[in-house]
């Protein structure tokens, strides 16, 4: 008798781990910000998310020089980066002074991580 119970006791568990788990599976990543502006002398911004301490302190920001008509990091010239931090309420990050970059469109990423989306900013102008 307790060897045919165990096997229904064993489907029972598996059916309700299978059930609790759409709820743990569903939870989607947090969406990202990023913003960029040239000062003249380097390229500085800001990360923002719903969850910041995970999603936009301490996290690279990669500044790149578009080649085509869209940002495509892939194919795109990756030319500097930077750790955004804490400052006040937001956490921003700055390549320094970096010097004058040349003429074209730039945009800034940041790589997507266990919860966290990709962040891409609006691609920037520089004259």
């Amino acid at each position: 008798m307790k060897t045919k119970l165990l096997p229904v006791a064993l489907i029972a568990l598996t059916a309700s781990a299978v059930l609790a788990a759409p709820g743990v599976a569903s939870a989607k990543p947090a969406k990202v910000a990023v913003t960029i502006h040239y000062n003249g002398d380097g390229f500085e911004g800001t990360v923002s998310s719903k969850k910041p301490g995970k999603c936009a302190n301490n996290r690279e920001v990669v500044v790149y020089k578009q080649l085509g008509g869209s940002p495509h990091p892939g194919n795109d010239d990756a030319l500097l980066s930077d750790t955004s931090g804490k400052s006040g309420n937001r956490f921003e990050w700055s390549t320094g002074t970096s010097g004058q970059a040349d003429p074209g469109k730039y945009y800034a990423r940041v790589a997507g991580k266990g919860g966290c989306r990709v962040g891409i900013s609006k691609t920037i102008n520089v004259s």
